[in-house]
């Protein structure tokens, strides 16, 4: 390559690269050996390049302490046998390049990672609201706990605990056991519009809890005080975790949660058909009725806010 397209190659890169990382020294090393060939010399090379054959040595032996130049890069592609944009910048991203458009990709997408992330979080807690809603307007005996949002994890016979968003201990029927809730906020259309199927998206989901069904066919003692539960807020993602998951043989007590929260309440309990089945508070009838004393009043109060009829009273 001639000295002027030399210059053009290096404003070239120059306006549309950026440093993001530090070399990737072993791919670098292996690039600039492949720029020299065979037929030349390390200081023929050097030479043609104008770089000294020390600096070239420590390059090819992988000893580069801080990242190439683009002139050094442009000079090393443009002295090779066979020059191209590919090469050209197949070097420049092993020295830890990017183009600007890739890297303001990379940013929004990171941004809207951070942006879904912190969506679910909110969705999470709402779940939370959502299921203690529910069973509080079934009268079900729990402790106080259920007010709190208390993670744990479930110990599994693979030793890969899982880790659930909150339980809570019920005590109903003269039966006692412990409700864990594991919540998945994951909306479809934010996959899909990424190019994530929704069989992929919630096979993968099927794969993060595996450890528990495993546990279940191998120790299932482990959980026979237990009752397990996976939320979802998304129809579509929670249909097909049931149509992947229906046909197992369980020992004890599952089910697939849908729960609303635009409305703020439970859709639907898919229960497991299971050896052991504990009774589900969600089969029970609500209890706790909502009654307004007059037209004036609920108005005044509106959609969010509620009387609450108990032992024929009134309490706002």
């Amino acid at each position: 390559m001639n000295k002027d397209m030399m210059e053009t190659a290096l404003q070239t890169i120059k306006n549309d690269l950026v440093q993001v990382t530090t070399p990737d020294v072993s791919e670098v090393a292996e690039l600039v050996l492949k720029a020299k060939g065979d037929n030349r010399s390390l200081r023929e090379f050097a030479e043609l390049t104008g770089i000294s054959a020390p600096s070239l040595s420590r390059i090819i032996n992988g000893k580069i302490t801080r990242p190439l130049s683009l002139e050094t890069i442009v000079s090393i592609v443009g002295n090779s046998d066979s020059f191209t944009l590919q090469t050209l910048y197949g070097l420049a991203r092993a020295n830890g390049y990017m183009s600007k458009a890739e890297q303001s990709t990379l940013r929004a997408r990171q941004q809207l990672r951070v942006t879904r992330n912190s969506a679910y979080v909110t969705i999470k807690s709402l779940m939370h609201t959502i299921v203690i809603a529910e069973l509080f307007q079934r009268s079900a005996d729990m402790d106080k706990r259920i007010l709190e949002t208390n993670p744990g994890t479930l110990c599994t016979a693979i030793k890969q605990d899982v880790k659930y968003d909150f339980s809570i201990q019920v005590n109903i029927d003269e039966e006692q056991y412990d409700w864990a809730f594991i919540t998945f906020p994951l909306m479809a259309e934010d996959f899909v519009s990424s190019g994530i199927a929704l069989d992929k998206l919630v096979r993968n989901i099927v794969r993060e809890v595996s450890p528990i069904f495993l546990t279940d066919a191998w120790m299932p003692d482990q959980y026979k005080d237990m009752k397990i539960s996976f939320c979802f807020v998304d129809s579509e993602i929670y249909n097909e975790f049931v149509r992947i998951t229906e046909h197992g043989t369980l020992h004890n007590s599952f089910s697939a949660v849908l729960l609303n929260e635009r409305e703020g309440k439970l859709e639907e309990e898919y229960v497991y058909e299971t050896k052991q089945k504990h009774s589900s508070v969600f089969d029970f009838p609500i209890e706790v009725s909502v009654s307004f004393s007059d037209d004036d009043i609920a108005d005044e109060i509106g959609e969010c806010n509620y009387v609450f009829v108990e032992d024929g009273k009134e309490e706002f």
